[in-house]
């Protein structure tokens, strides 16, 4: 798997832990009700957990630790109704493809309608529709694959929303909410990170490389 597969995978890996209910500060694969870790630092934290890392206005920055010097990052915001009810999460990461330049992972509540996809608006403009990829018992899942159009109306927009349908009012449209504000330095302090984190990870590769490091 490439790093913009593992980018990927790790983005959603940490929406369901997140929408799940374990929250930052809890490593991979414990269970909701596992005991809070005491370690106050990234270093001291076991491999898998994830940690907020920085505020950027309306996004959280979240990182995963590793088993290196750099961890990988992504952005995170809860995505609420008009009224102000939470009702879905979104994680963004920045990719490395030649016609995309970021992914997102949707998280929706068990009911959502399936055909009615998850739609991306900013400033009013819709920028696509995405289709759902799966759904379990935490819920209903949508990738979002951005292209660097996408991304540029991301960053000097003003406010997105992501627009889902009920199960049982179809034609109803739901907007939920997505502040924008702080974006475009989120994104820039993801990038940072994510380019640590793979230069980090390239390095820990060579030095293990059979050879490494002279006779």
């Amino acid at each position: 798997m490439g790093r913009t597969g593992a980018r990927a995978a790790r983005a959603l890996s940490v929406a369901l832990l997140l929408i799940a209910g374990g929250g930052p500060g809890q490593a991979e694969g414990e269970g909701a009700g596992a005991p809070e870790a005491v370690a106050t630092t990234p270093q001291s934290m076991p491999r898998g957990t994830v940690y907020p890392a920085g505020r950027f206005d309306a996004w959280e920055m979240l990182c995963t630790r590793s088993d290196h010097d750099a961890d990988p990052c992504e952005l995170y915001q809860t995505l609420r109704d008009e009224g102000g009810a939470p009702v879905a999460e979104i994680n963004l990461i920045n990719l490395e493809e030649a016609n995309l330049a970021a992914a997102a992972t949707v998280l929706t509540p068990l009911g959502t309608y399936l055909p009615g996809q998850v739609g991306l608006v900013v400033d009013g403009t819709q920028l696509g529709a995405f289709p759902f990829v799966y759904c379990a018992s935490i819920g209903c899942v949508a990738q979002l694959s951005l292209s660097r159009a996408d991304l540029e109306a991301l960053r000097r927009g003003r406010m997105g929303a992501i627009v889902i349908y009920a199960v049982d009012d179809p034609e109803r449209a739901l907007r939920l909410s997505m502040p924008l504000d702080g974006f475009t330095g989120g994104f820039a302090a993801i990038l940072r990170a994510n380019a640590a984190a793979d230069a980090a990870a390239a390095g820990a590769a060579g030095g293990s490389a059979p050879g490494a490091g002279g006779n």
